[in-house]
């Protein structure tokens, strides 16, 4: 075993680098991957239909490194959940995401419990021992919460992969167990309601990845589950139903811009008004604290007043420079005063322009992958919409294997992020997403890998 305090991760990373190297030159590589996809398949592990993206190189961490991370994060949580409450109490503070003003006969109903994202996660570049930047807050209904323990379990059944690491002593976390997420659902129902069935709602189909997976995690918890649309719950006498069940709690897995449609026809949002339930995220969270926006205003010097010293440390130390895409005057904090648009323009190659509110990497443009006249174009038609420009912060790289359309393999540098889960405003894990590219989203070609902390 190696101590915590001796172990180096520069050291680690070129001994994995060494082993996958043999690995792939013995031509083992290969049937250890057909042998973990044989063990995802037989899991249920699939993403929207097709194979389960899974890259099998661990990112290794040191627990010290862990811990400082985990810590900060939570800081961090706390902070959002100060934003949602300035956004309940202040106008300014709801006219700076006017765009959801059509939603604020939810936006501004309130929920029993604290922090009002019990489940988020940042996902973040992260630039070793507790230093990251967060890309997203992630406060809808994040990917991985029961699936990365699912993913690990296979992940660790072959030997070949579990041999990358058998000369460490690993710690796991919340988040490597299965029934971490269920039981806090649990808890909150038996705290703030009572024993009543819990929901999981989707809308219209969409992200219903983890779905069966959470409704088997609470069932091992004893609980009753049902799985239903938004649109087939009814109100009756104060309680939220699915045909006959009554409900007590409801986690929303969907795609929260969709209520932009109209909303106020669903009886589920009816009880949600009147807190007939317990509705995790609430939809403050799910759709002010999603949204990239809430970067842009932790970055807007006008808000920084709204925080303690502590909290604009937090702030300065992991937010990344974020700003709405508009023609005004404002303060950068390394350029002084400037010209948003015009600063925006001359400064392409160290800026990324993204949708404020889409995921999955949809939309966004590294300036410095565009040339100058394509990088005008795109901000001019963001320009006053929903879209954020933040400052570029290079991912992180570690080996990974690369295979070519002829099937040869190779060791070479992946790039990748570090996502840390919250839950209950708690740290609970580290995962983490890699790619050959800067998009690194599962659902844009990115894979999930495993994160081991070394003890």
């Amino acid at each position: 075993m190696h101590d915590e305090s001796a172990f180096d991760v520069a050291v680690a990373t070129s001994s994995i680098h060494d082993k996958l190297d043999e690995l792939v030159r013995s031509g083992g590589f290969k049937g250890a991957v057909e042998e973990l996809h044989g063990a995802l398949v037989a899991l249920g592990m699939t993403f929207e239909g097709q194979t389960y993206s899974y890259n099998p190189v661990p990112l290794l961490i040191p627990a010290a490194d862990a811990r400082g991370i985990c810590r900060e994060a939570e800081g961090l949580a706390g902070i959002l959940d100060r934003i949602g409450a300035l956004y309940k109490s202040e106008k300014g503070v709801r006219a700076f995401f006017a765009s959801y003003a059509s939603l604020e006969p939810i936006t501004m109903v309130e929920v029993a419990y604290r922090p009002i994202a019990h489940l988020n996660r940042f996902d973040t570049v992260w630039l070793g021992g507790d230093r990251f930047k967060v890309l997203e807050p992630n406060c809808c209904c994040p990917a991985g919460v029961t699936s990365n323990a699912i993913t690990r379990r296979a992940w660790r059944s072959v030997p070949a992969f579990n041999d990358l690491i058998s000369e460490y002593e690993i710690v796991d976390y919340p988040i490597d167990d299965l029934t971490t997420f269920a039981a806090s659902l649990k808890d909150l129902t038996l705290r703030h309601k009572g024993a009543g069935a819990i929901a999981l709602a989707n809308y219209k189909g969409c992200f219903t990845f983890e779905l069966d997976f959470i409704a088997a995690a609470l069932e091992m918890q004893g609980c009753e589950v049902v799985v239903a649309d938004l649109a087939d719950f009814t109100y009756r006498n104060g309680r939220l139903c699915k045909d006959k069940v009554e409900v007590d709690l409801v986690y929303n897995k969907l795609d929260q811009l969709m209520l932009r449609d109209g909303f106020n026809h669903l009886e589920y949002f009816k009880a949600y008004k009147d807190q007939a339930f317990v509705c995790v995220n609430s939809f403050r969270s799910q759709i002010i604290l999603e949204d990239k926006a809430v970067l842009a205003f932790l970055s807007d010097p006008e808000f920084g007043a709204l925080f303690d010293s502590h909290e604009r440390a937090l702030i300065a130390a992991h937010i990344p420079w974020t700003a709405y895409v508009k023609d005004r005057v404002t303060t950068h904090p390394a350029e002084g005063q400037v010209s948003l648009l015009r600063f925006i323009l001359d400064s392409q190659d160290d800026l990324v322009l993204k949708p404020a509110n889409q995921t999955r990497g949809a939309g966004v443009t590294l300036g410095r992958s565009v040339g100058r006249d394509t990088w005008k174009s795109l901000v001019m038609s963001a320009l006053n919409g929903e879209w954020v420009v933040q400052q570029y912060c290079e991912l992180p790289v570690s080996p990974s294997v690369t295979s070519s359309n002829d099937g040869h393999c190779s060791v070479q540098d992946w790039q990748y992020s570090l996502d840390i889960f919250m839950l209950g405003g708690r740290a609970i894990g580290l995962t983490s997403r890699s790619n050959r590219g800067d998009i690194i989203n599962v659902g844009s070609g990115g894979m999930r890998r495993p994160v081991c902390v070394v003890g």
